[in-house]
């Protein structure tokens, strides 16, 4: 940037990834009393002590600090707010009305402009990674002695968390089996059947759930060793490679996120926030995205594990 620089050369400089909560001497002394006094939390508390940083920590702020505001402290007393909710399977969007006297009314239901949602999700992100990164390694895509590839259905399923258990049946694991013959590189068939021989598809899944995390949070590569499928054996996420994996379903989510502004009879730059809540939502490459789409809108992030559960609470 060319308003942001130094007034001569460093020798040296460290940055760090910014966070809601950081693991302050103040924050660890009160996770260690935690341990005592709250005992159903004691493997969190243990990990803050440490001075671990992992995902999800934001989400026991409340026991950790007594700075605790609301989004309506962090915006214009009246407010239009697009809330956006990236969860496991699914993206909504909502454009509401906000401010604090708008808090008391019986009835909001006027404050909800428009409403819309997708059925993209951190699983299906996860896919998308799975059969870039993984599923090349036992064959998808991988061209046998007929010059054609090898039939992909498996490695689909084996990319799709709730479909990979049906891999471990009988019937499925022959049709694996069957495959060897479309394949002209026989270690490669070997390790597809291992990893459904050993039930090892869910291990994979979330192996890749986990490095996806890791590159996002600290913007460098995460490696995935994978030695339990074969000795030697891995892949890495990359940020150019996440935000290359995701570059389609982010487009359908930025699109979705538009029509919800459209249907509230906004434009681009109609609302003073973007909400971020869900844990899908602290992926980089969604940010960034949001970020293109909407360059003049700031984003404000919520709970984004317990955004949902405390919405109910409130409404019940």
């Amino acid at each position: 940037m060319s308003d942001q620089r130094s007034t001569g050369d460093l020798e040296r400089v460290e940055v760090f990834p910014c966070r809601e909560l950081l693991p302050t001497d103040d924050v660890r002394e009160r996770a260690s009393a935690l341990i005592a006094r709250e005992p159903w939390g004691r493997e969190q508390w243990e990990r803050l002590v440490e001075g671990q940083l992992f995902d999800g920590m934001e989400s026991w702020l409340p026991w950790l600090t007594d700075d605790h505001r609301t989004i309506v402290d962090l915006l214009p007393p009246e407010s239009l707010v697009l809330v956006v909710d990236i969860g496991g399977g699914t993206s909504d969007f909502t454009v509401v009305r906000l401010g604090p006297q708008r808090m008391a009314r019986a009835d909001r239901s006027s404050d909800v402009l428009a409403t819309t949602g997708v059925h993209i999700g951190g699983t299906d992100f996860d896919r998308r990674l799975s059969l870039d990164l993984l599923m090349p390694l036992l064959g998808f895509r991988h061209i046998g002695p007929s010059g054609r590839e090898v039939p992909s259905r498996v490695f689909f399923d084996l990319s799709t968390w709730h479909l990979i258990q049906w891999l471990y049946s009988p019937r499925a694991l022959r049709d694996a089996q069957n495959l060897r013959t479309d394949y002209a590189d026989a270690a490669l068939h070997a390790r597809l059947m291992r990893v459904l021989n050993e039930r090892l598809g869910h291990r994979l899944a979330n192996t890749v759930e986990q490095a996806k995390i890791a590159a996002s949070l600290a913007d460098a590569e995460a490696p995935m060793p994978l030695d339990w499928v074969e000795a030697g054996l891995s892949a890495a996420v990359t940020p150019p490679g996440l935000a290359q994996s995701l570059a389609q379903p982010l487009d359908q989510v930025v699109a979705c996120a538009r029509d919800c502004l459209q249907r509230a009879g906004l434009d681009d730059g109609g609302v003073d926030a973007i909400y971020l809540t869900g844990g899908s939502s602290a992926l980089r490459p969604l940010r960034q995205a949001l970020r293109r789409a909407f360059p003049a809108t700031p984003q404000v992030e919520g709970d984004l594990f317990g955004g949902v559960a405390a919405g109910l609470a409130v409404s019940r």
